[in-house]
C-alpha cells in the first residue's frame, strides 16, 4: 500500500478521545524515531506499540518516517 494512502486513512479517524492512533512495531528503531517527540502518547502491547498524538501534522512526520523504515504497522 502507498505510503500517501496510509497517512490519508490514518489521519481520516481519530479515536473517541480525539487522537490520532498509529500502530508500529515494538523495534529499537522505532523506539529512536519516537523519542526525538515530546507530545505523543506510546503504549507498549507486546510485539506492537500503540502512538496516540493529537497533532495530524506530527502524526504525517511520523508515519511517513516510520513507513520508510518499514515498522508502521497496517491492517
Amino acid at each position: 500500500m502507498n505510503v500517501e494512502k496510509i497517512i490519508r486513512d490514518i489521519v481520516s479517524r481519530r479515536d473517541p478521545s480525539g487522537y490520532y492512533v498509529l500502530l508500529v512495531s515494538n523495534t529499537s528503531d522505532a523506539k529512536s524515531v519516537l523519542a526525538q517527540y515530546t507530545s505523543i502518547v506510546i503504549e507498549e502491547c507486546g510485539g506492537v506499540l500503540v502512538v496516540k498524538c493529537k497533532s495530524r501534522r506530527i502524526v504525517e512526520e511520523l508515519a511517513r518516517k516510520l513507513g520508510n523504515r518499514g515498522v508502521l504497522l497496517t491492517r
